[in-house]
Parts: structure tokens; sequence; C-alpha cells
């Protein structure tokens, strides 16, 4: 079972350009789709219903509604917890994702069962440093890398029970993801389980590839404070720390499994 976990904040038109391209691009089967909206304003809130609504038609759509922001991370572990998937996926909601993106994720795990998670990146996967990406290999009919889970990702329940959620204390949006796939790694290199990247698979944001570039307000306040939060030096700093002394966080399903 594969639970789609989708965060909204605003931006109701690019939501819906981006999730329908990557909905009916898909090329596989998603059981559910856990929808969690960070506290939108009033009428971009009506358009997400409405268009979370027309998915409801295909697939069951869980709704969660937060009354304001309560930032990315928050967000996110309200969905997995939520979600009812062996394996949980996570696109973004501003990414456009390549033809058959989640039937090329899926014929990846179905080639090696050790792999628990499988990511695709913004950028060729030769853009990344070598120090962070191991040699490309071919499973399931595509090549992939050894590089961190990050980007749009398809995980299985079973790493995130054993590494617990994403961090909720960088604030409304900081480097959690990266805190988490430092943690994913460590944990899949003790247990013998692999992590891959699709090498020759691409992710567009919305706007890189020239549709609606920052169109509107509420994009171009979006990409602002995304900017301005990230390159905050005491979250660099907390990151720092983290890593160095691999930190855990928060894990609900300890004791579990």
């Amino acid at each position: 079972m594969i639970s789609w976990c989708i965060l909204t904040f605003n931006r109701a038109d690019t939501v819906a350009k981006a999730i329908t391209q990557n909905f009916t691009s898909k090329g596989s089967f998603v059981d559910e789709i856990v929808w969690h909206d960070n506290g939108s304003k009033p009428e971009e809130k009506k358009l997400l219903e409405a268009f979370m609504g027309s998915l409801q038609e295909a697939l069951p759509v869980t709704k969660i509604m937060a009354p304001k922001n309560l930032g990315v991370d928050v967000g996110y572990n309200r969905t997995f917890s939520t979600s009812r998937g062996d394996w949980i996926l996570v696109t973004g909601c501003d990414r456009l994702m390549p033809k058959d993106w989640l039937l090329k994720m899926l014929q990846v795990l179905d080639a090696d069962t050790s792999i628990h998670v499988v990511s695709l990146y913004t950028k060729h996967i030769s853009k990344v440093p070598e120090r962070l990406r191991g040699p490309e290999v071919s499973l399931g009919g595509h090549q992939v890398v050894e590089a961190m889970p990050f980007g749009a990702r398809i995980f299985s329940r079973e790493l995130l029970h054993a590494v617990g959620y994403l961090r909720e204390d960088f604030g409304l949006y900081g480097p959690s993801d990266i805190e988490w796939a430092e943690r994913a790694m460590r944990h899949c290199d003790r247990a013998g389980w692999k992590y891959v990247a699709m090498a020759d698979e691409i992710a567009d944001h919305l706007g890189d590839e020239g549709i609606n570039p920052h169109s509107g307000a509420d994009s171009k306040e979006y990409h602002e404070f995304k900017q301005r939060e990230i390159s905050d030096p005491s979250k660099l700093e907390k990151l720092e720390w983290c890593l160095k002394k691999n930190y855990p966080y928060y894990n609900p399903y300890s004791g579990e499994i």
C-alpha cells in the first residue's frame, strides 16, 4: 500500500498544476492521499479543497486542516502518522515529476528488496559532488546511484519506524530534510539496507521550466520566505550540531518494532 503525503500552504494554482501533472504521469497506482493544509488563506483553502475533492473521485483523500501555519515538519509528520501505507511517498506540491516517475521508482524497489528509499532529485545526479554519491548501477532497467535520500522520495514505513520523524525545532522551515536524510543513511548503513537516487530522472520545480515563474503574490512571498528561513545562521548551526552529535529525534514508533 502506498500513501502519497501532500503538504500545502496557499498557492492553490501552483499546487493544482503540479499535482495534476504528477497524478496523471505517475504510471502506477497510489492507494491514498494524505493531505495537510498548513492554514492557507480562506480563498486559497477553498480552491485547494475543491481541487483535492476532485482527486477523491479516483482514490481516498484524507484531509487534515491546520488553523495556522505549523511549519513544514509538523505538517509532514502529521501526514506520516495519519497515513496507512507500507510505503510513504513525498513529492512536494510544486515539483513536476517526469513521465512514469512512480512506476520507475517501484521497478527499482522490486529489483532489490534491500532498498528502503528511492529519491528523485531536481537536478541530474552528475551535478551532485562525487563524494556524496556512489557509482551508477542498473536496477529494474534504470540507472541508480547510492545517494542521500533527498527531494522527491518513496521510503518504507519500516525505515520511518527505525529513524523517527522530521525534527520540529527548526521553526517553520529549515534543513530538517537534510538532518533526517543523515539519520536515514546512518541506520541503513548499520542495518544493511540501501538508499538510492534515480540517475537519469529529474523533477523540475514549477517555475524552473519556464511555467509561471514565481507567479502571483503568494508564490513570490513563499519563495522569499523559504530563502529567508533556510539562510538563518542559527538553523545552520543547529544542523551542524545535530550532524556532529548524531542527535536522535522524537520517534513515536520506538518500541513498536
